[in-house]
């Protein structure tokens, strides 16, 4: 894959190779600064972030030694202005070449792209392949292509990609971010959650927290497979946004519950750099959905 390019607006950064197992530090395992509001994600009931709580909207959780090179992540967060909406999709941070795993942490799918642009092998998050009805407008949250298809319509041909996210209790469901459910009795639903909404929508119109006023018909190719007419949502307000705070109605909160998220380490493998001392072992899956604009690597928006 190239170092840095759109793909269905979502842009595609490599932060380098990774050909060495990363081991994060050790207070690490006790953060609390990427805690999010969770909700059971169909089919499974898995949660996925639902909201952030008071106070975080404009505080990205710092990533620092915790993720192989999160140090880049933090320093492109900071230049980010949280009030400020975008145009564009969320970014894919991977490494490449990336051949393995951060220590504590495993495959939670791989997949890989033919000469012929087929992909095969697929193994866990890819399985099957996140897609969607080309002749509708994207609905699945962020009305763009989902990160991991989108991820593997950017893979070159021969190339493998797979993403790894912590062992012990961590899941990942539609997006590129892991997740980890919290104890209730530790960690309880706030009363309110934080939103960064416009402050000029004349003109906009809404759909789910995303401001867009139309939809663009373009031609896409997904699995080898060229759609000449897919519609996609177009988010078009690019001005600023104020936080604010929303109460949740009795019975709200009954299902939702407190996550923690860290971004899913992105690989990606050409044959050769999959012949190293460290190549990946598939082991298993487990089972999203983005909260708020500041957290663009987990992969989704609302």
């Amino acid at each position: 894959m190239v170092v840095t390019t759109p793909v269905f607006i979502q842009t595609l950064i490599n932060l380098g190779p990774l050909t060495t197992t990363f081991t994060p530090a050790p207070s690490c395992a006790t953060k609390t600064d990427a805690v999010s509001i969770g909700i059971p994600f169909p089919p499974q009931d898995s949660l996925v972030p639902f909201g952030s709580p008071p106070g975080s909207c404009t505080k990205p959780p710092e990533l620092g030694g915790c993720v192989p090179d999160g140090a880049k992540m933090d320093a492109q967060f900071k230049d980010k202005d949280p009030l400020q909406f975008v145009t564009t999709g969320p970014e894919i941070y991977y490494h490449s070449p990336g051949v393995a795993c951060p220590s504590g942490w495993t495959t939670q799918g791989a997949i890989t792209k033919q000469a012929d642009g087929k992909v095969v092998n697929p193994k866990g998050i890819f399985t099957p392949l996140p897609i969607f009805n080309a002749s509708d407008p994207m609905t699945r949250g962020n009305n763009v292509v989902p990160p991991a298809t989108a991820l593997v319509s950017a893979l070159d041909p021969g190339e493998t990609a797979a993403i790894c996210c912590p062992t012990g209790g961590w899941y990942m469901v539609v997006g590129l971010a892991c997740m980890s459910k919290l104890p209730e009795d530790r960690f309880p639903v706030p009363t309110a959650q934080c939103m960064v909404v416009p402050t000029d929508t004349a003109g906009h119109s809404s759909n789910d927290g995303n401001y867009i006023d139309g939809k663009v018909t373009t031609s896409i190719v997904v699995d080898g497979v060229t759609h000449t007419s897919a519609v996609l949502l177009t988010p078009t307000y690019s001005g600023k946004g104020t936080v604010t705070e929303m109460a949740w109605q009795p019975g709200q909160t009954d299902k939702l519950a407190m996550i923690t998220v860290v971004p899913g380490v992105v690989l990606a493998q050409t044959p050769l750099s999959r012949c190293g001392p460290a190549a990946l072992t598939l082991v298993r899956l487990a089972g999203w959905r983005s909260l708020s604009r500041r957290r663009s690597w987990l992969g989704l928006r609302l």
